[in-house]
């Protein structure tokens, strides 16, 4: 989705493609259990399919780009963790040289999650949060939409994507939660070109007050146009806390939980005064619309 936006099936490997498509039907077979019923594509992938994904050659440089993770090394760790989880999956016997191998395996695999994280779920910096051009066109679009009238929302720019937020106080989000079977819904006709609904832990200071909606960059103008819907239309209904709704819609492939500013020093982003970092990222942005001519950057030579 990084490199092909809302039209990221396409850069699936076809043979790749093919098993995707087959095992997604073939788990629609569960039905009469119950579960969670996603037919993301990567979502059905088993691991080696996985790490032949995030190992293809036309794809390794954005999934570096966002784990920080060589390929050599994750085609490594990922080969590993899929004989391991073969082992257990199967019932095989095991000892602990499995588990300290397994152990190994998730201490490289850890920090390219959580760069992952401070990429795309966590902002590395308040800086990173403020306006952009290109999210001043995005935002300007979402709040042009009669259904923007009393959200409290921002837009942030995080490089190979969007991000809708709510703020504390908008008054469709606060005070309940979210029902999440039903934001599924809402989504599910523009679900290829959303890459996850962002809710809060109960560990998270915005947990009841706050989420947000993370799309790639390369979208259609319809495409946009359906997740500023769905996004300004979003709002809480129910009482039920997000960890008592049904599991096979909070474990959905589209929706994700973040932890907050713990979350976020969790996955080795600074430990700062997020308000207060904001408030000075603020007013130096101010001071740089006010100086005088001669003092900016594009100013012409004396």
């Amino acid at each position: 989705m990084a490199k092909g936006g809302s039209q990221w099936p396409k850069l699936i490997p076809d043979s790749l493609l093919a098993e995707a498509k087959r095992q997604a039907s073939m788990l629609r077979q569960r039905t009469f259990l119950d579960p969670e019923s996603s037919d993301n594509l990567v979502w059905a992938l088993t691991v080696e399919q996985l790490r032949r994904l995030l190992c293809d050659d036309s794809l390794s440089p954005f999934v570096f780009e966002l784990t920080g993770l060589p390929r050599r090394d994750l085609e490594r760790q990922l080969e590993q963790l899929r004989v391991i989880r073969n082992l257990v999956a199967h019932n095989r016997a095991t000892n602990r040289v499995a588990l300290e191998h397994f152990r190994l395996v998730k201490s490289r695999l850890e920090p390219a999650i959580d760069h992952f994280k401070l990429s795309v779920v966590y902002l590395p910096d308040l800086e990173a949060s403020m306006p952009t051009a290109r999210t001043d066109a995005v935002e300007r679009f979402f709040r042009e939409s009669g259904l923007a009238a009393g959200r409290w929302f921002i837009v942030m720019d995080k490089g190979r994507f969007f991000e809708f937020g709510t703020v504390a106080g908008d008054p469709l989000v606060t005070g309940g939660f979210v029902d999440v079977g039903n934001l599924l819904d809402h989504f599910h006709d523009i679900r290829q070109a959303v890459l996850a609904m962002i809710l809060p832990l109960p560990t998270s200071e915005s947990y009841g007050e706050e989420l947000s909606v993370v799309w790639p960059v390369d979208v259609s103008r319809e495409e946009l146009a359906a997740i500023r819907d769905c996004c300004l239309t979003i709002a809480c209904e129910t009482d039920t806390a997000y960890e008592d709704q049904d599991p096979k819609h909070i474990c959905d492939p589209l929706v994700w939980f973040e932890g907050g500013r713990r979350g976020k020093i969790a996955a080795g982003g600074t430990e700062e005064d997020e308000t207060a970092a904001f408030l000075d990222a603020l007013e130096r942005e101010d001071e740089s619309d006010e100086r005088p001519l001669d003092e900016s950057d594009d100013a012409p030579p004396a």
